[in-house]
């Protein structure tokens, strides 16, 4: 469990600090270069972050059995732009279970389910300012398994469809904004 429920994503701001996203746990953290907790927040989920099943090992003369912990996913990665806005590839509700998908590492997707229903919002992207206030939720039509901030551009990649989307960042009434 501790393994599959401390598993993060992480990106550098310009400063140098480092942000963390968790991706089964409800919790976003910035970090000052030297490793001190900066600040540290949570933010409204329509979903349990509680484990739905902890998986098991079983060994036996003829065989090994590992199959990891089933758990909600809270996040899918953290990117931070150059104005040191905090960009994460969250969820705003869990996919069925007979759509869900699983991905080991952000290369290489172990497990996919059927297609995802195109009509209904499960990704969403989450804006933080750099003291870890929430700004924002802005509803993303396809799966998110790996952000990147560039420029003024987040790369979004879903690697179910092998897409990568580019969205620009812009600002209106001085609060960023994915278009």
């Amino acid at each position: 469990m501790n393994t599959y429920g401390n598993w993060i994503d992480l990106d550098t701001a310009p400063d140098g600090t480092i942000c963390v996203s968790f991706r089964y746990q409800n919790r976003i953290e910035k970090y000052a270069a030297d490793g001190r907790l900066v600040w540290k927040t949570e933010r409204p989920l329509s979903f349990s972050t509680e484990p739905i099943d902890k998986g098991y090992i079983r060994i036996t003369e003829k065989s090994r059995q590992i199959q990891g912990p089933t758990m909600n996913t809270c996040s899918n990665g953290i990117a931070v732009d150059g104005q040191g806005y905090i960009w994460v590839a969250g969820m705003a509700k869990q996919r069925p279970r007979e759509q869900s998908e699983s991905v080991l590492r952000p290369d290489a997707v172990s497990k996919i389910g059927k297609d995802s229903v195109k009509k209904d919002i499960y990704d969403r992207l989450e804006l933080y300012d750099e003291k870890g206030k929430l700004l924002g939720f802005y509803p993303i039509p396809h799966p998110v398994h790996v952000i990147r901030a560039g420029g003024s551009s987040l790369f979004l990649v879903d690697l179910k469809e092998a897409k990568i989307y580019q969205y620009r960042i812009k600002e209106n009434a001085g609060k960023p904004y994915a278009e």
